[in-house]
């Protein structure tokens, strides 16, 4: 029985090799057909996975950045209308803790990313 290698068939996938190519030379290496479609279905399995995995990473660090861009608006207002030096300034909060929940969401879900 011939042995199948799904890391270098990714590979293939990945330079932009069809999966009719793959499929033929399943076929000469002595593959039957069940075998065959069981191979392809992985292989599509993990290249599926791994494109999902790309962008959850990707979803993550946005909400990262718009966390972090949030807080420092957030903190931004504050500094600078106490800068300004009238009687009251604001305090802008909101953002501030929006942002603060949206980096922290982003950081947990990279983190899920990664495993």
């Amino acid at each position: 029985m011939p042995h199948f290698d799904l890391e270098y068939y990714l590979e293939k996938r990945r330079k932009g090799v069809p999966f009719s190519e793959i499929r033929t030379e399943l076929k000469t290496k002595g593959f039957d057909e069940f075998e065959i479609k069981l191979h392809i279905k992985e292989l599509d399995d993990a290249e599926l996975e791994t494109a999902t995995t790309k962008s959850y990473k990707g979803s993550a660090k946005v909400f990262m950045y718009m966390g972090i861009g949030l807080m420092t608006l957030g903190i931004g207002i504050t500094y600078f209308t106490k800068q300004l030096n009238y009687s009251q300034y604001i305090m802008a909060y909101g953002p501030a803790v929006a942002g603060i929940f949206l980096y922290m969401y982003g950081r947990t879900n990279l983190k899920k990313a990664k495993k």
